[in-house]
């Protein structure tokens, strides 16, 4: 993927994995899966809007959309088939 920073790839994935939850994430649940700051988050968020790669609306939480993800959606299909959706799950509230 052109265009997108090794950071804003990671909030991508994360994003991704924690959607594949059916809820769309917070920033702060973003941050703690990639290991930043909520106010990186929201520059990471902002670039991935501009590129195209997700959609948000604006003063509503939990609203991010991925609109484009070709490899990352690959990836993360094969993280929950490895692992399944209940243990990515489980990580993720064992984090919190």
């Amino acid at each position: 993927m052109s265009g997108i920073t090794p950071a804003e790839r990671r909030c991508l994935d994360a994003i991704l994995t924690l959607t594949s939850q059916g809820v769309s994430p917070s920033y702060e649940e973003i941050g703690r899966l990639c290991g930043i700051a909520k106010t990186a988050v929201f520059r990471h968020i902002h670039g991935l809007v501009y590129l195209g790669y997700i959609a948000r609306t604006p003063g509503k939480s939990r609203s991010l959309r991925v609109i484009r993800h070709t490899d990352i959606a690959d990836g993360v299909a094969c993280l929950i088939r490895q692992y399944g959706a209940d243990a990515v799950a489980a990580e993720l509230r064992a984090q919190q």
